[in-house]
């Protein structure tokens, strides 16, 4: 039976909600150092005359608007400003640079963009020539804007609204009322790891999908606060919100990613959505603080992960927890986890890590330490999930099952197929591109799986970067690259080696630990070898690769590796915005030493 939509799009649903909430709060936002909150009613005022504005300055419905912003509840009176005025929204990551912003406003024929600041439209202006149909540019923040004649402060912008007349506010109510779960709602450019990124057309009824089957399976429910830190054109983060607007949770916005330390403990969130590389940072700092105690309290600290992991175990396979299992489980909660959660705020119902592959020993670690991790699955083509593990019913390792009236399967070469609400509509303006993406009515993911007895789905790769060395063997290398960022110095790993005779490796180094690593070994930068390539430096490594090489089959083992004396970044074009490693970029950029490692071969 086909699935049906309760709601027409995504603002009937939000104006559902206003009638039931109304004087409650739904965001929260820190201003002059205090929390805001902004009610039901309140951002319903706000989109009504950001909706308004739109349609005075000529913006047609079905035409896309662009956003260049962090998270802010801006952006979210903007959003929804654009949806139940019938337009589209689409957005560019805020860490992008200049060319990278352009290409999207460019592709997607914006009339009108968003910034959030002099930094943002700053990159808009710097490519004006390249944006002809650019009218207006809206600036959140105007502290240290010049002016000029299509540049207009978001104030003054909503006063626009406000003041709207009645053939405004009657065009306004025409176009939500034809809105229909098939409309297009957003935009949603992919990564671009290996290529230009493309936009994909995600609708409401996409949204409305994902939302209600969240509810549904009580992933998010009214009693939650979320702390967003994550960029809202990223389609994880979208749709979060979207189903936090379904349920009624509040959403809080972080000051940005590098303030979650002093958010979290103030917000005290039930949950937390985040990219591995997030969870990862929190990992490695645990680890590198336990390393520093004395014995004693590491005997405590592994005792007390062994206990929880075991606890956790039984708890999600619904199975009884022994009365003396139990009892270590306090113990271990009042001398090891406790401390570890309060870092959080102390209410952690679950936290949620997508977007990338997640290592099953971070993982692990989260769900040992009471805050269980969900590895979510899914794609920009595909709302964000494709399948989804219910808080209480997680598997290490494993990303989700089947949702109601979506189907995920198998293809012969292990390729992972999705049909669905939830599947896009394709890509904007590339029909080549929409119609490779889909056999037989599937969309392949490009990634590859399986599904345990249990029914939950394993991701195994993606299949552009399987490696196939000299000798035939597959080799997938996300997994190999968990195993051996595992080590303490190393940050990130990229694996080499298709069509080789072995497979070799290029490092990062923790920036953190590699300052540990100097002072506890008086070692000092030279202007010819940077710190992180210190014969002491690559010797530890090589030595702790030689011990990973132990755990795994032969033909995966690490032959020689090649460190870079600086960690990937988005500004230095190797990382894309959501913190997944452009490996095409880095292959180039590094190919000499890569080429040292096969003698040029």
């Amino acid at each position: 039976m086909a699935y049906r939509h309760k709601y027409k799009s995504i603002y009937h649903m939000f104006l559902d909600k206003v009638e039931k909430y109304g004087d409650r709060t739904f965001l929260r936002h820190k201003a002059g150092g205090k929390w805001v909150p902004v009610t039901w009613k309140e951002l319903e005022t706000k989109t009504e005359a950001a909706a308004r504005a739109l349609i005075k300055l000529g913006v047609n419905d079905s035409e896309a608007v662009g956003i260049l912003s962090e998270s802010r509840v801006e952006w979210i009176f903007t959003d929804l400003g654009i949806i139940s005025a019938g337009s589209v929204t689409t957005a560019a990551y805020p860490t992008s640079p200049p060319d990278d912003v352009a290409y999207v406003l460019d592709h997607a024929e914006v009339p009108m963009v968003f910034a959030e600041n002099k930094k943002q439209l700053d990159k808009v202006l710097a490519r004006l020539d390249r944006l002809p149909k650019i009218r207006n540019i809206i600036v959140y923040d105007m502290e240290g804007v010049a002016p000029h004649e299509k540049v207009m402060g978001f104030d003054d912008f909503l006063k626009m609204g406000e003041e709207a007349s009645e053939d405004i506010v009657a065009e306004r109510r025409q176009r939500l009322d034809a809105l229909a779960p098939e409309h297009l709602l957003t935009y949603i450019y992919t990564s671009g790891t290996t290529g230009p990124p493309k936009g994909a057309m995600l609708t409401h009824g996409n949204a409305l999908y994902v939302s209600d089957v969240a509810g549904e399976m009580n992933i998010v429910n009214d009693d939650d606060e979320s702390l967003s830190f994550l960029p809202l054109a990223h389609a994880l983060e979208r749709m979060v919100f979207y189903m936090s607007l379904n349920v009624g949770g509040v959403v809080n916005f972080a000051e940005s990613v590098y303030s979650l330390a002093e958010n979290l403990p103030e917000v005290r969130p039930t949950t937390l959505i985040g990219v591995p590389r997030v969870y990862e940072k929190i990992y490695e700092k645990v680890q590198a603080k336990i390393k520093d105690e004395p014995p004693l309290k590491k005997k405590i600290f592994a005792w007390a992960l062994d206990v929880g992991r075991e606890h956790f175990e039984l708890e999600c396979r619904k199975k009884p927890v022994p009365a003396g299992l139990a009892l270590k489980k306090k113990l271990a909660d009042i001398l090891v986890f406790e401390k570890i959660r309060a870092v959080a705020g102390g209410r952690i119902r679950w936290v949620g890590s997508g977007g990338a592959p997640m290592s099953e020993q971070v993982q692990s670690f989260f769900c040992a330490a009471g805050m269980p991790m969900i590895q979510a699955y899914g794609l920009t083509e595909t709302s964000a999930p494709a399948v989804v593990i219910p808080p209480d019913e997680i598997r290490i390792g494993r990303v989700g099952k089947l949702m109601p009236h979506c189907d995920v399967e198998i293809a012969d070469d292990g390729e992972i197929m999705i049909k669905g609400p939830n599947v896009f509509k394709g890509y904007l303006k590339n029909p080549d591109a929409t119609a490779a993406a889909f056999r037989d009515g599937w969309f392949l993911s490009g990634d590859t799986g399986e599904f345990d007895a249990e029914g939950y789905l394993k991701v195994t790769g993606r299949k552009k970067d399987l490696l196939i060395t000299a000798g035939g063997k597959n080799i997938t290398p996300q997994k190999l690259e968990h195993l051996f960022t595992s080590i303490p110095l190393v940050s990130q790993a990229v694996i080499t080696g298709d069509g080789k005779k072995y497979l070799t490796a290029l490092f990062t180094v923790n920036s953190e630990e590699l300052e540990t690593f100097a002072d506890e070994h008086k070692l000092r930068s030279e202007a010819s070898r940077p710190t992180a390539r210190h014969p002491l430096v690559v010797e530890t490594i090589r030595k702790a690769v030689e011990e990973k090489n132990k755990t795994i089959p032969h033909y995966e083992t690490i032959k020689d590796f090649r460190i870079i004396d600086h960690e990937f970044t988005v500004d230095s074009g190797e990382l894309t915005p959501t913190l997944k490693v452009k490996k095409k970029i880095v292959f180039e950029k590094y190919k000499d030493l890569i080429e040292e490692m096969y003698g040029h071969n």
